[in-house]
């Protein structure tokens, strides 16, 4: 309502100014304003669906570290034991130094591989969502995750001591088949660009002036949504490890449905105009010449970044960032090892604790 007077406001004014031809039908009200009203709530809308879709996502992501941490510990402690122990005398210790160090070699190489698909795709799937859209990259990079996260959980499954079809199927897979997973996001380069084209689907709607606060908003989301992760894959855990990851799957899946309720948010002329500008001045030249004017214009992108110091600094801070993320399943790992603690018990001081004080 504050918006809507705000506007009719204005337009009295502008009504009554000597210089605006007015007569008896001429409408108090603009008539494009419900245009208007109507375009500002197809972008909330939008927004809106961007925020389910990246809060489904990231607790689905969230709820996977600690059980699949557990899982794969449990399976590597198996291999090692001794075949001659009897365990209704003596338990098995899975904190044993071998145990830990292959545990280490696997999550660590685990996750090292998964970065690469990102890393030589980003830039290519970017330049597919300018061309052919948003939603269908997106889609495509939330297949590729899905996918990577079945294949590791198939792996443990077919790897797991006795359980379920783990009687049938035993010892199928090495657990270092794990290693595999990021062959699957080769289809859409995986969480790089899923996070990439949430930041861009949110700028296409929102006025620049807008687009901070809608971001922050995102942010604290996300957060809320590591806070729930952690706090109840440590609960599910307290039932089975694997309660967790079947939830994941579950939430994953929904996520792919929540964003097929987005539309397409890819502006029209920078789908076609743009498209056909480049295809026209690229058809007035031979081939090499036109590999050679591409080429020279990546060229000089490169150079313009790495010759900009605001933005080195900007890449200095995020390369950072991404270490301290990433050393989070290094530090469940030792934590687990220094205090003996279950797994459930590290994700529920370390995600809840840690996330709560980065939102507050």
């Amino acid at each position: 309502m504050r918006e809507r007077s705000k506007y009719q406001e204005q337009h009295l004014l502008c009504m009554m100014s000597p210089g605006t031809e007015r007569d008896a039908e001429t409408p108090l009200i603009p008539p494009d304003y419900e245009d208007q009203m109507a375009t500002r709530q197809n972008r909330i809308q939008i927004i809106l669906r961007v925020y389910a879709v990246s809060f489904l996502f990231l607790l689905a992501m969230a709820l996977i570290a600690a059980p699949q941490a557990d899982i794969v510990e449990n399976i590597i402690c198996r291999h090692f034991q001794d075949p001659d122990l009897d365990l209704t005398k003596q338990p098995l210790d899975c904190k044993r130094e071998a145990v830990q160090s292959e545990l280490a070699l696997v999550q660590g190489w685990g996750d090292s591989l998964i970065q690469i698909p990102g890393i030589f795709l980003a830039l290519p799937y970017g330049i597919m969502a300018d061309k052919c859209g948003r939603k269908p990259v997106f889609m495509l990079s939330f297949l590729g995750v899905l996918l990577s996260d079945t294949w590791v959980k198939i792996v443990c499954e077919f790897t797991s001591p006795p359980r379920s079809l783990g009687d049938l199927f035993p010892d199928i897979f090495p657990i270092r088949m794990v290693w595999a997973a990021p062959i699957m996001q080769v289809i859409g380069g995986g969480r790089a660009v899923s996070t990439l084209l949430t930041y861009t689907i949110i700028a296409d709607v929102v006025r620049p002036a807008e687009r901070t606060r809608w971001l922050m908003w995102l942010t604290a989301i996300d957060l809320m949504a590591f806070i729930l992760g952690g706090a109840g894959g440590a609960v599910l855990m307290r039932r089975s490890s694997w309660d967790p990851l079947i939830l994941s799957s579950f939430l994953l899946v929904l996520s792919m449905l929540s964003m097929m309720t987005i539309p397409e948010t890819l502006p029209v002329e920078d789908k076609y105009s743009g498209e056909d500008r480049e295809m026209g001045s690229l058809s007035s030249r031979p081939a090499i010449g036109a590999s050679r004017a591409s080429f020279r214009k990546l060229t000089a992108s490169i150079r313009a970044i790495w010759t900009n110091p605001v933005i080195i600094l900007l890449l200095v801070v995020f390369l950072l960032v991404r270490l301290t993320t990433e050393s989070k399943s290094a530090l469940l790992q030792y934590t687990s090892k220094r205090f003996r603690w279950e797994y459930s018990t590290v994700s529920a001081v370390r995600d809840t604790t840690l996330h709560t004080i980065m939102y507050l």
